[in-house]
């Protein structure tokens, strides 16, 4: 476990893209908020939209929410992007510059190393993902609550512990559920990466869309790039989709029974084969080609 821990470590100071663009991500959007504070909406609001904000239609409560959470989008945007450049890159980088030959000479398996790389881009970057969001939720929130420091209704709302348990218990939810969604393409990335003599990203993207040319060409039917472009989105089952806030009962728990379709366990599997196969790939190969 020491070991794992240390080769984590070393991921994380290998690539400071890891923490640098979630940082810079805040910045931006802080920056933008500054420059909100100076321009657009006046500090108070008109009585036609203090009473809308009161209604069904457009609640303070809502409103707060949906801030949050369009905070968060905009990193998880930026995460999966992180991710899948990372993951493109980990495993051909150390054999382009040669200090897998270093690596290999450590105590450390293979397994570990590859299953190191996977954990860094599945738990490690998100939470850094994570810490920058929350800072950059609340640096935005005391630029918008000086903003609109006249309206107390508004702030007490923006700031009350059930809209961030709400926002951040749903962020949570969908980033859980779209990481397992999401694990057979990123696996497939890693897997090039152990393989690939040259070029992973372009092979990674190469070798799905052949098999999809060839899929319709023979058959006429496009089953491989529904997959692939699929697995790109948000989950979504022969049933409906697998993530939809009607479905969570926010006053209980989250309905996490959508762990149990067939389509989620199935890709999995896929991911763990491409992860051995990684994981043989790395162990098997002559580590100076």
């Amino acid at each position: 476990m020491n070991a794992f821990s240390w080769l984590l470590r070393r991921e994380l100071w290998e690539n400071r893209a890891a923490w640098i663009a979630p940082a810079a991500t805040a910045a931006i959007l802080v920056l933008i908020a500054i420059a909100g504070m100076f321009n657009g909406v006046n500090a108070s609001f008109p009585a036609d939209l203090t009473a809308e904000l009161n209604s069904e239609s457009l609640n303070p409560s809502n409103v707060a929410v949906a801030g949050l959470g369009g905070i968060a989008a905009v990193f998880f945007l930026v995460l999966q992007i992180g991710q899948y450049s990372y993951l493109v890159d980990c495993l051909y980088a150390e054999r382009k510059d040669r200090s897998i030959l270093f690596w290999k000479s450590l105590p450390t398996s293979d397994a570990a190393t590859v299953l190191s790389k996977l954990v860094f881009a599945l738990l490690v970057m998100p939470a850094i993902a994570a810490l920058a969001v929350l800072m950059a939720q609340v640096l935005i929130y005391l630029l918008v609550s000086v903003k609109f420091s006249s309206t107390a209704g508004l702030l007490a709302t923006m700031w009350s512990p059930a809209v961030w348990g709400k926002a951040t218990g749903f962020a949570l939810y969908v980033l859980l559920l779209v990481e397992l969604w999401a694990l057979p393409l990123m696996a497939w990335v890693l897997l090039v990466s152990a393989y690939a003599p040259r070029s992973p990203m372009l092979m990674a993207l190469l070798v799905p869309l052949c098999a999809a040319m060839i899929e319709k060409l023979l058959l006429g039917s496009s089953h491989v790039l529904h997959t692939v472009v699929g697995r790109m989105g948000l989950p979504h089952a022969s049933t409906g989709p697998l993530i939809s806030p009607e479905k969570i009962d926010w006053d209980v728990t989250m309905d996490f029974s959508v762990l149990a379709t067939p389509e989620l366990w199935l890709g999995l599997l896929v991911a763990a084969g491409f992860v051995w196969a990684a994981i043989e790939i790395r162990r098997r190969r002559d580590p100076a080609v």
